[in-house]
């Protein structure tokens, strides 16, 4: 952990990630290390937006940048360095184990919903699919 120096926290504006913003920020003033707080526009998936092509390009919500631009500042202080923000698009999991790659990253920092059962089958989980996939170290931050 004393080796991390870039840090990325992906966010989807719920209250499981703003917790894990909150330790992600903590973390990083801790290893005196960058934050960079992500959020994915999801692609639309066939046959569950019914009026999307399964080629639709995915796009972030209404407000989704100026949300993201205020949170990273609401934690700045928390990081002790300024929070670099990105907004991207396309699966979620897929896209922010890319990001950590591409962007050298040295640790990912996702909040998990705490869902089970039924609700997690259908669901799936973004926390799970990014521990499973990322080839750096990730930090779940549990939904409390």
């Amino acid at each position: 952990m004393s080796e991390w120096r870039a840090i990325l926290c992906a966010v989807d504006f719920s209250p499981p990630s703003h917790a894990a913003l909150l330790e992600a920020a903590r973390l990083a003033r801790k290893v005196a290390g960058l934050l960079t707080v992500v959020h994915v526009a999801p692609a639309p998936r066939p046959g569950v937006t019914p009026f999307a092509p399964p080629s639709a390009p995915a796009r972030a919500e209404p407000g989704a940048a100026a949300t993201l631009d205020a949170w990273a500042r609401e934690v700045e202080a928390a990081a002790g360095a300024p929070v670099s923000t990105a907004l991207l698009a396309g699966r979620p999991a897929e896209a922010i184990v890319a990001a950590a790659v591409e962007g050298g990253f040295d640790a990912i920092v996702v909040g998990t919903h705490g869902r089970t059962g039924l609700a997690h089958a259908v669901l799936g989980s973004v926390a799970e699919h990014v521990v499973r996939r990322s080839t750096v170290p990730v930090v779940a931050v549990p939904h409390r």
